[in-house]
Parts: C-alpha cells; sequence; structure tokens
C-alpha cells in the first residue's frame, strides 16, 4: 500500500491502487530510461492499433508498431503477451506509447550482423529465395540478403531467371563478393556446379559430330 496522508490521531490513510500505479509506472520508468524490452499483455484492437496491460496500468501500440510486416492482422492478438519497447512516457497524462517493432528490427540488426561476421568468400551456404527481379535474384541467408547476378545463375544463356529458381526456393549459393562495411553480399549459384568447359575437350573433341538445340 502507499501511505497517502497521517491524520492529527495519528492514523494513516492508504491506498492499494496508488501503489499499484506506482510501481507499475515505475517498471514502465526503468523500461524507456535504461531501454529495456518489457512484455505487456494485450487485451483489445482499438481505433489505430493494439490496446494491452501491465499490471494495473495501459498502454497503446500503434498499428504501424505492432509488426515489421505491413498490415498485420491485429484481430490475432489480443490475449497474447508480447515484448515491447517504451517510446513514449508522460505522467501527467498517464500516457504509454510502446512498439513491438522497434525490437524487432534491431534482433534483425543483431542477427545481420552474426551472418556477416559467419560468412566468407569462397564459402557455399544455404538461403531461401526471396524476390527475383531484373538486376538478378535475391537471397535470404537468414536475416540479410544476397544478391545473384543474372550472369552467376547458371553456365548456359539463360532469358528469364525463374527458369532457374523460384521465389522460397532453398538453394545452395557460393559467396563471390562480400562488404561486410555495406552488408553487400555477391552470390553465386552456377559456382555450385562444375564448369562445363572443365569437360569440354573431353566431350566436345575437334572433328566431331554433336546434336544442339538452338537457343
Amino acid at each position: 500500500v502507499y501511505v497517502m496522508r497521517k491524520s492529527e490521531m495519528g492514523r494513516l490513510l492508504l491506498s492499494k491502487k496508488e501503489a499499484d500505479f506506482r510501481l507499475d509506472w515505475a517498471r514502465f520508468t526503468e523500461a524507456f530510461e535504461e531501454g529495456k524490452p518489457i512484455k505487456v499483455k494485450v487485451t483489445k484492437v482499438v481505433k489505430g492499433g493494439l490496446l494491452a496491460t501491465l499490471g494495473y496500468l495501459s498502454c497503446f501500440i500503434p498499428a504501424s508498431h505492432v509488426s515489421l510486416k505491413r498490415n498485420a492482422n491485429l484481430k490475432k492478438y489480443p490475449g497474447k503477451t508480447l515484448e515491447v519497447r517504451v517510446i513514449e512516457l508522460d505522467k501527467r497524462s498517464k500516457n504509454i506509447v510502446v512498439s513491438r517493432k522497434f525490437l524487432e528490427l534491431e534482433e534483425k540488426e543483431k542477427k545481420k550482423e552474426e551472418v556477416l561476421l559467419s560468412l566468407e568468400e569462397g564459402k557455399i551456404v544455404q538461403g531461401k529465395v526471396s524476390s527475383i527481379t531484373k538486376f538478378g535474384v535475391f537471397v535470404d541467408l537468414g536475416g540479410i540478403d544476397g544478391l545473384i547476378h543474372p550472369e552467376n545463375l547458371s553456365w548456359g544463356w539463360v532469358k528469364d531467371p525463374r527458369e532457374v529458381v523460384n521465389i522460397g526456393q532453398v538453394i545452395e549459393v557460393k559467396v563471390l563478393k562480400l562488404d561486410r562495411d555495406k552488408g553487400k553480399i555477391s552470390l553465386g549459384l552456377k559456382q555450385t556446379r562444375p564448369d562445363p568447359w572443365s569437360i569440354a575437350e573431353e566431350k566436345y573433341r575437334v572433328g566431331s559430330e554433336v546434336t544442339g538445340k538452338v537457343t
């Protein structure tokens, strides 16, 4: 309980509500000032985001701060306990705003650093095709994307990268170039397979007749 005041007769006026408020507020304050994550329980979906509680205090999670993913389905969160970061704290108005997205972003950056440190030029690693563009194929290596330029997709001529890989496909690639400072990774898919020129002399002897397809 919290001692509100003492009467002339020596009696104490106590408040459990005030004690709960001050204790819970102290937890939010510590998390805010020290940049520590804190766990809150989502109670309901409200206009613009989610309402969550920690003890007797309520806090607001804006829709844009619920997840790194865009247009997250807010209806699936009520009842769940989320780890968040306190981004706004106003004792006068009792306004508390928290973000789950900031924590996810920090975790993503940490994972990115770990992956970068584990990579070496010439190393063969596994990744998942995340997107296919005219610049080449982006491969998620577990927190950071590397790029396979079109000329490094296949030893043969490739008209469309989708002839070689599909989005979501897990592939093995070779790290060709690595720039840790800029976070850029150049990958090769064809380099994980034998170079057809290494057996060309044996396979296509001068003077022999072979069958081929017009490309």
